[in-house]
């Protein structure tokens, strides 16, 4: 991919961001909505990674760590946000904090590993 590919896609993931945080504040017990927000934040920050913007990757990924934490509180049984924990795992193999929310999540879902 080229550079600018990766800046039109940062903008389209961005511009979709600010429309799924608004649904999200319309509707903040949305498990959907919540889901949303955080795989569009770990999109953000994979295409962050691509263009080797460390620090907004960090920052993104933060943020859907965050939301998919809170989504994994509304519904502990969530497979998705045991899905989110899983990929941003993915990206940073030796978080011993990320490993602990996936081992909690697999609890709460009754899913293997």
């Amino acid at each position: 991919m080229e550079a600018g590919d990766f800046q039109r896609a940062r903008a389209a993931y961005q511009e979709s961001l600010n429309l799924r945080e608004r649904v999200l504040r319309n509707y903040p017990q949305s498990a959907e909505a919540l889901r949303d927000v955080a795989y569009n934040l770990v999109m953000l920050g994979d295409t962050a990674m691509a263009t080797r913007d460390v620090k907004r990757a960090q920052e993104s990924y933060q943020r859907s760590l965050e939301v998919a934490q809170h989504l994994l509180r509304q519904t502990p049984t969530s497979k998705q946000a045991l899905d989110i924990i899983r990929r941003l795992l993915q990206q940073n193999p030796q978080s011993l904090y990320l490993q602990h929310d996936l081992a909690l999540a697999w609890m709460r879902t009754g899913a293997a590993p």
